[in-house]
């Protein structure tokens, strides 16, 4: 029904099967299938590893620990994360946090 509501449709007819594509071409197919769902729920043109950058600030922003973060992204180490989102844990960029919520959030 959800899919009914925002107008998603089942994707066109691949040449080949998932199984017979190479890393490049399921990531490529993927990718356009993902932009293409989004401009069609009508959210903007989305690539998937943005959404993964908004979890982890997210996650972080409300409270999950670093390391929860961290092994939910797979990193290979605390520290990848912490480098990476460590602005997200500075309280001078609190506003920010809430700014971003207020704007998922509504």
């Amino acid at each position: 029904m959800a899919k009914q509501l925002i107008g998603l449709t089942k994707p066109p007819a691949r040449k080949k099967p998932f199984s017979e594509m190479s890393e490049a071409e399921l990531t490529a197919y993927c990718d356009q299938q993902f932009e293409s769902n989004c401009l069609k729920a009508k959210i903007g043109k989305w690539h998937p590893h943005e959404l993964r950058h908004s979890a982890a600030t997210l996650m972080l922003a409300t409270g999950t620990p670093l390391q929860v973060v961290s092994a939910v992204l797979g990193h290979a180490s605390i520290r990848i994360t912490g480098d990476v989102y460590g602005h997200v844990l500075d309280p001078q960029r609190q506003d920010a946090a809430d700014a971003l919520a207020g704007v998922l959030y509504g």
